[in-house]
């Protein structure tokens, strides 16, 4: 039975955290009258949903590609990863951030909720198992052209 690397198992760790950050609290907002609004990951637009669950299903397809020791495991891993990055540091800054106009906010106390953490945690960890993945890569000798008699 062939042994699995670290790449493809942080991938796959990654992916699932960053998927539980879904259904988890992203973000709560309390305003001076005591009123506090949480908002989970579900909560948000359609696209934040929908961008998160394929950028997870993307590091899980990856994973097992990387498990079979396919190229294109690899290239989707380091791709999906970084987009994954990218979509987590959004997701922390939006969830920090409710509304463009700050003068409507006065008072009012933002916190950042275990979710989007989860969000940005699971897309580094899924980043360094895509960057672990190039390990172990044995590279080819080609030759070309004429041999020598000689």
């Amino acid at each position: 039975m062939k042994r699995l690397s670290a790449g493809p198992v942080l991938l796959l760790v990654g992916a699932v955290v960053f998927l539980v950050g879904l259904p988890l609290q992203w973000s709560s907002v309390s305003f001076p009258d005591g009123t506090t609004i949480a908002l989970r990951g579900i909560d948000y637009a359609s696209y934040d949903i929908v961008t998160t669950v394929v950028l997870g299903l993307a590091l899980i397809v990856a994973a097992f590609g990387v498990a079979g020791a396919r190229r294109w495991g690899v290239i989707l891993g380091v791709v999906a990863a970084l987009l994954a990055c990218m979509w987590g540091a959004l997701v922390v800054v939006a969830a920090a951030n409710p509304s463009a106009d700050a003068g409507s906010l006065s008072g009012v106390n933002v916190s950042i909720g275990l979710g989007a953490y989860a969000v940005a945690a699971g897309a580094v960890v899924a980043l360094i198992g895509a960057v672990l993945s190039f390990r172990g890569r044995s590279v080819a000798v080609v030759t070309s052209g004429v041999p020598s008699s000689v």
